[in-house]
């Protein structure tokens, strides 16, 4: 029996937001996961953004949005992480903060979200310049700020992929020691410590690939969505 693949989507599935698989690696992947093959997706996007990136490969699975915060089976019937099903108080409060502080005039938020908040700067300026400026506007209101590059993510106290990951595997009976996790940045690593065998493709960042080395898992020799169908390879070859 195959073990389970739970996979972060920019950077892995998908190279980036703004550059579009290789068609050669996207229709392996395709072939590899769209019989009902034990994978889903953990991804800090949006749950229509992530369900729409499972039904482009054909995959069935529940997947994982927001950083774990919600696990969504379509775009209709979704649930909360128990624990996190009232952050309206700190939604507001992290909204306020950055209101008062000026944030919000160099920044947009992203829409369809209902836990994180997410935020990208107003024509194109610099993230890194976004990230500091958040950083210092929310110094006293308890948040984590997910390391991400395409935009500067908020996430309540309490949450982080690992504790996602953890749910899903209880919702839907997967056994977290057999199975194994792809991601690419710092943000993945609670995930990549959650299962049994982390991985990640060649284009990780330093830190992941160091984690999953050290944790003797599956570092791709491909980038992105190659490497993520070098994985599946590997943790599947025996069936």
């Amino acid at each position: 029996m195959r073990a389970w693949v739970i996979s972060d989507v920019d950077g892995c599935v998908l190279p980036s937001p703004s550059t579009p698989p290789l068609p050669e690696s996207l229709a392996d992947l395709c072939r590899l996961v769209c019989d009902g093959s034990p994978f889903t997706l953990c991804s800090g996007r949006s749950a229509p953004y992530v369900l729409a990136v499972r039904d482009l490969l054909g995959a069935r699975s529940p997947v994982l949005a927001e950083y774990g915060a919600i696990l969504a089976w379509s775009v209709n019937l979704a649930e909360t992480l128990p624990t996190l099903r009232d952050v309206s108080g700190w939604r507001t409060a992290v909204r306020s903060r950055l209101r008062e502080r000026g944030v919000m005039r160099t920044a947009l938020e992203e829409i369809g979200k209902s836990v994180v908040v997410t935020l990208v700067p107003a024509a194109g300026g610099p993230m890194a310049e976004l990230r500091a400026r958040v950083a210092a506007a929310l110094a006293e209101v308890p948040h984590t700020l997910a390391d991400s590059q395409s935009a500067v993510d908020l996430l309540p106290p309490g949450l982080d992929k690992g504790v996602g990951v953890r749910w899903w595997a209880e919702e839907v009976g997967a056994a977290l020691a057999r199975a194994c996790a792809i991601g690419d940045s710092v943000a993945d690593l609670a995930m990549l410590g959650a299962v049994g065998t982390p991985a990640c493709p060649a284009n990780a960042a330093a830190e992941a690939c160091a984690f999953v080395a050290g944790a003797g898992g599956v570092v791709a020799g491909g980038a992105a969505t190659a490497g993520v169908v070098e994985v599946l390879h590997a943790v599947w070859r025996d069936g």
